[in-house]
């Protein structure tokens, strides 16, 4: 199977209660997602730990039950916090950092995805991307999210997209895992 590969940068997903702590106003829309209904916005945080600060945190839309922070390894080793690499809402003992000075949030650094639409095929719970050009490689335990209201992608963070060479759309191979 071959699937667009999509390139997430440090962002945040909102609870309604805590976004509305920080913002008067609704944000506006500057680019759709892939997936149905999410989009990016024009609002962005910064997000602090006691060690440092990082501007620029895009805010990402529709609202979640719970405010998530997700960045890379290298955001990680920036802030001098110990992130667990977890599927997204999946917050259970993550640490928290704060929003503009104002609220704390737990963060995470998300694991690499593939949301996959049933129309597009059947695979089991984890399988493996593999990346071609001049730095291409392989990575294994890609977790499968399977939905028929997905857009099939492969979600990578920036940390492994340079590490592969990737670009957002590039074509990349999908395949089972290996039985050991």
């Amino acid at each position: 199977m071959k699937v667009q590969v999509e390139i997430s940068a440090r962002h945040i997903h909102f609870s309604q209660e805590d976004y509305h702590q920080l913002f008067d106003a609704l944000p506006d829309k500057i680019k759709d997602l892939s997936q149905p209904g999410e989009y990016a916005t024009d609002k962005t945080v910064t997000i602090a730990s006691d060690s440092g600060e990082i501007p620029g945190v895009r805010v990402l839309m529709p609202f979640r039950k719970k405010t998530q922070i997700e960045i890379s390894m290298t955001d990680m080793y920036k802030l001098k916090i110990a992130a667990p690499v977890r599927i997204s809402g999946d917050l259970k003992g993550a640490p928290e950092l704060s929003v503009n000075g104002k609220i704390k949030a737990s963060v995470i650094i998300a694991k690499r995805h593939l949301h996959l639409n049933p129309k597009d095929g059947k695979l089991d719970d984890t399988v493996k991307a593999v990346f071609g050009g001049e730095r291409g490689g392989t990575l294994d335990n890609v977790v499968v999210r399977s939905s028929k209201d997905f857009a099939t992608r492969l979600h990578i963070d920036t940390d492994e997209a340079n590490a592969m060479g990737a670009s957002n759309g590039d074509t990349v191979g999908i395949r089972q895992e290996d039985v050991q």
